[in-house]
């Protein structure tokens, strides 16, 4: 989340060279928000960009960009993984793509409105050969790395007390704070 912060032009080399990029916006305000004013509405970038889909690193990177600013707090933020292995492209591949979905809350800048979103990740081995991919990971030679193949985000207002954790099945998940 701090290079989606910091540096966002950093982030196409994240992406396959196919990848897939989505955002929505949820317009409506939950019954559960209990404020006496209304939140504020979504800032114009969001609109423009909301219900488009990116589909290379450059156009991922771009859409990416053109997003308000904000801040994340981690500690603020649930996720959820689950290895996939019915998506396995290539039987000889030793790791399983993986699913990611992250529920939180960000500030957005410059008024510091507080915004809900979740965001669910496809993640799959990178190609072997770099000495630190599956295959290497897989003979004990180091951490295996990922890239991202499908990124989907969405935003809505935030709600005061959420997000909480996700209610999940304990196995095959793991879950972190």
């Amino acid at each position: 989340m701090r290079r989606f912060d910091e540096s966002r032009g950093t982030l196409e080399y994240l992406y396959t060279p196919n990848a897939l990029f989505s955002l929505k916006l949820d317009p409506t305000v939950p019954a559960r928000h209990r404020r006496a004013a209304p939140p504020l509405p979504f800032e114009p970038r969001w609109l423009m960009a909301a219900n488009r889909l990116s589909s290379t690193p450059v156009a991922i990177t771009n859409a990416i960009r053109a997003l308000p600013p904000g801040s994340h707090d981690l500690s603020r933020c649930h996720y959820t993984a689950r290895t996939v292995p019915e998506l396995h492209l290539r039987k000889q591949q030793p790791l399983a793509p993986i699913v990611v979905h992250l529920v939180g809350e960000f500030e957005e800048f410059p008024d510091k409105t507080v915004r809900g979103f979740s965001r669910t990740f496809i993640i799959v081995p990178r190609g072997a050969g770099s000495g630190t991919g599956p295959a290497a990971a897989a003979a004990g030679g180091g951490a295996a790395e990922y890239w991202i193949h499908s990124d989907q985000l969405t935003m809505r207002y935030h709600v005061p007390g959420e997000p909480r954790a996700l209610p999940i099945a304990a196995s095959p998940f793991v879950s972190g704070p």
